[in-house]
């Protein structure tokens, strides 16, 4: 700034940052309107001087004081940032970019002119971005399921349970790690679209542990932004899980019903009438939600109202084996659901029968793994696979 003084200051004045000048001794002589604004409206002579210190948050005084004397010592630039506070009281978080002028005949010291940039926002922003992505591990490492980020194909996170349920001795291992790779090579073909989906999605599949063994798992996965870029969250949980093997075997409704509300994934209670199905007696948001419908709406319909209508015959037949064998063992099915909306949406179902030991009734207890973006069905018409009684398309076990 080869300019004379006048030129120089005139043209501070129309900038949007602030800016003020220093004389020799390094007290400010100059402050621009745009700082004046910045900081609330203070008067001038309370920025001029050495009173512009008074202006600084007192926890970073110490810290400026050390930084502007180094730099008008040494001669060179002031960069810093720092807080100073307005004529309301309120914190402003700012940046400092000044620069040595070039000395005068009578100079016994550094003169600066310096550009000051209100970064509140950034900093805020910065601040909640950091305590967001915190938050998110922490609540990662709460939970029970299985969690993972997705870029593309590899995993950039990972919580505890994921590398639990995998057998890795730490989520570190899970960095980089393809998930695709993993999965058993009959049921590659159901997830292929799956880290590139833009919507919530639902699959079941196997994945190989560690250690070479597979576990079945259900999986749900969503589009999210993390760390400032597009990603995706999968969560996934084996359908050997405790808590499920635990509802099953649980010695009181009580117990069912508070074992129940742990279960993340699509899951709902039907009651049985003898040999009949009956109405639902409770869905989780997660069900409800994949069939259009609010817990309320669906809680107390008939199952057959949610059945697709050339499917219906097949259910109870299949139904009346499962019950006649008061489900002696675990059962999976293949069905066609009937959309709020009128679709058909295919599901995977796992289901087993609780029998209370005092009453006697049974109800039947059920997780589903909803297929994605198609109405075609996948059993010939009329038909519902079962074990033992036909070949589900993906494989659900109970161990």
């Amino acid at each position: 700034m080869v300019v004379s003084e006048q030129s120089r200051r005139a043209t501070l004045a129309q900038l949007p940052l602030g800016a003020f000048e220093t004389g020799p001794d390094g007290a400010w002589d100059y402050v621009s309107p745009a700082l004046i604004e910045m900081l609330g409206g203070l008067p001038t002579s309370s920025l001029l001087g050495r009173e512009w210190l008074n202006r600084v948050h007192r926890d970073d005084l110490q810290r400026v004081l050390a930084e502007y004397r180094q730099a008008r010592e040494f001669g060179r630039p002031w960069r810093q940032e720092f807080r100073m506070v307005s004529a309301e009281g309120a914190t402003i978080h700012v940046g400092i970019d000044a620069n040595p002028l070039p000395l005068e005949a009578n100079d016994r010291g550094v003169r600066f002119v310096g550009l000051v940039k209100d970064r509140t926002h950034t900093v805020l922003a910065e601040q909640h971005a950091l305590e967001t992505h915190t938050l998110v591990r922490e609540l990662q490492e709460a939970v029970r399921e299985g969690i993972v980020i997705m870029r593309g194909d590899v995993v950039i996170a990972a919580n505890s349970a994921a590398a639990r349920i995998v057998g890795a001795e730490s989520a570190d291992e899970l960095i980089g790690v393809v998930p695709a790779d993993l999965l058993h090579p009959d049921d590659r073909a159901a997830f292929i679209d799956l880290p590139g989906s833009a919507v919530l999605s639902v699959r079941v599949g196997r994945l190989r542990r560690f250690d070479g063994s597979y576990v079945t798992v259900v999986v749900h996965g969503r589009p999210v932004s993390y760390a400032g870029a597009d990603a995706r969250l999968v969560a996934y949980v084996p359908v050997t899980d405790a808590v499920i093997t635990a509802a099953v075997a649980a010695r009181n409704e009580v117990q069912v019903r508070a074992l129940e509300a742990l279960i993340p994934v699509p899951y709902h209670r039907l009651a049985l009438n003898g040999d009949e199905i009956g109405t639902l007696e409770f869905v989780n948001l997660a069900f409800a939600s994949a069939l259009g419908y609010t817990v309320d709406e669906l809680v107390g319909m008939h199952v057959d109202d949610i059945t697709a209508p050339d499917q219906r015959d097949a259910t109870h037949e299949a139904m009346r084996d499962f019950i006649a064998s008061e489900g002696a063992a675990p059962r999976t099915f293949h069905k066609r659901y009937l959309h709020r909306d009128g679709s058909v949406v295919e599901a995977d179902l796992w289901s087993a029968i609780y029998r209370d030991p005092v009453s006697g009734r049974m109800v039947t207890m059920t997780i589903s793994a909803f297929a994605q973006g198609s109405d075609a069905p996948s059993e010939p018409e009329g038909t519902l696979a079962a074990v033992g009684g036909g070949t589900p398309s993906v494989g659900l076990r109970f161990t």
